[in-house]
């Protein structure tokens, strides 16, 4: 999927502002510049930390997802109290995953995680839950089975919008963390998402040139790396890099070649829809719960005409979504 030059001109203004965060995070840090490996840490103090283990994480939840909806709070209640989420913490689970998935035979979802104390884990269950939402709801409503699963560009947008959603319940899992974990989670969208437009681009140039030997590809990759993220020194993995070591790890490429874009797209409605609910929660829940129950009956267009959204293709959308989200992190950024 080709990128238009909207697209591509909001990617460098978002690099220039996530190059700023880069230099705030080095001085928090007490750092001239910030090394690969201190990215991770955002406060000298410690980044957000959990309130509680993985099963006060599930409990607490179903605290938020009685203010957020009804019937997002039925299926959440049912889906922890009838086990059909595990979430426990686990050494046989793999760290950070997660997934959901479709019982066909009794049309409801089923959510995995590994829990292991990780400001992730939040954000890996709101996500798997606006999965298995929009799963409950296209199982329930489509008569074909066929649509209970998204067309790609839209299959992100449950899942990443619920995430966004979480913020204002923030407290409920991080304590007095909760600005901190706001701020890592915008910081970390925005960074995300011209890390998806990077791998775009780095996978249109590798499909236009087979001919390039896999030393030519890594090298390509890593200088992709180096032109998002300016202001990070990787001069001490730089030999490990341009081996492949950065591209390898990038399973994306590998196992779903020209997705990740997809993600970029959801990402900024999911933005869009961030943005919608802090003007009117009840409308915009509204239309989150159309585009669930819609699952893949309807056309990308469509699908985003059923929820009330705007196009990211459109200058006047990326503006909007991610000058949200920039907004929101400057705002924090002088409180945590």
């Amino acid at each position: 999927m080709a990128l238009n030059k909207a697209f591509l001109d909001k990617k460098e203004e978002v690099i220039d502002f996530c190059s700023m965060l880069d230099k705030e995070q080095a001085k928090r840090l007490w750092l001239k510049k910030l090394a690969s490996y201190d990215s991770q840490y955002e406060f000298l103090d410690g980044n957000a930390t959990l309130v509680g283990n993985g099963e006060k994480l599930r409990q607490n939840a179903k605290r938020m997802y009685v203010e957020l909806g009804n019937d997002i709070s039925k299926l959440y209640n049912t889906m922890v109290d009838d086990a059909y989420i595990d979430i426990t913490a686990s050494p046989n689970k793999i760290s950070g995953m997660g997934f959901c998935t479709e019982l066909f035979n009794i049309k409801f979802p089923y959510v995995f995680g590994n829990c292991t104390g990780s400001i992730h884990d939040v954000s890996v269950l709101t996500h798997e839950v606006g999965h298995a939402y929009q799963m409950y709801m296209s199982l329930n409503n489509q008569k074909l089975i066929g649509y209970s699963e998204m067309p790609n560009d839209v299959a992100e947008i449950p899942s990443k919008t619920m995430e966004h959603f979480t913020h204002d319940y923030a407290e409920l899992f991080f304590g007095e963390d909760a600005d901190k974990f706001c701020f890592q989670h915008l910081n970390q969208s925005l960074s995300e998402l011209i890390g998806y437009c990077a791998i775009n681009e780095y996978e249109s140039w590798l499909y236009s040139n087979p001919d390039k030997t896999p030393e030519e590809r890594a090298r390509r990759y890593y200088e992709g790396m180096i032109e998002l993220s300016p202001e990070i020194d990787f001069s001490e993995v730089e030999e490990y890099m341009v081996q492949g070591a950065s591209l390898f790890r990038s399973i994306g490429i590998y196992m779903f070649p020209f997705y990740l874009i997809s993600y970029a797209l959801s990402a900024m409605s999911a933005m869009e829809f961030a943005k919608r609910m802090s003007e009117n929660r009840e409308e915009t829940w509204k239309d989150y719960s159309k585009l669930c129950s819609a699952g893949g009956s309807l056309s990308y267009n469509e699908l985003l005409e059923v929820a009330n959204l705007h196009s990211p293709f459109e200058k006047s959308t990326i503006e909007s979504s991610i000058g949200f989200v920039k907004d929101k992190v400057l705002k924090y950024i002088h409180t945590v």
